[in-house]
């Protein structure tokens, strides 16, 4: 994570940089089991390199408390509609386990959050 990056957390974004940011929808923060911090999970719209429906971003740096915008270490993303947090509870009690019962973390094919 950059220091601009988290500058630019406290300030919040320009109505150009939420013009080009990409959109993300059904979305749920997590904490990041590999680094520490928060990430979002949710279905994206408009990213220039991820193609697929269900992403996780980078960590996260600032959030606007009105749920409209965030800011990761790479980017700023346009907040639609969260996910339901039952919707999310249904999709992880669906995930493929291991034999010990833990989910396994690939391979899993993913489902869309709120449909």
């Amino acid at each position: 994570m950059t220091v601009r990056s988290l500058a630019l957390g406290r300030v919040g974004p320009s109505s150009s940089d939420l013009e080009m940011a990409p959109s993300l929808s059904h979305w749920i923060g997590i904490m990041d089991p590999a680094f520490g911090g928060a990430i979002l999970i949710g279905q994206q719209s408009g990213h220039p390199s991820l193609k697929g429906k269900i992403i996780n971003t980078s960590r996260v740096c600032g959030i606007d408390p009105g749920g409209n915008w965030a800011r990761t270490a790479t980017r700023w993303y346009r907040l639609e509609a969260p996910a339901d947090p039952e919707d999310v509870c249904r999709l992880l009690r669906r995930l493929p386990r291991d034999s010990s019962g833990k989910a396994f973390r690939g391979g899993a094919r993913h489902e869309s959050l709120g449909s």
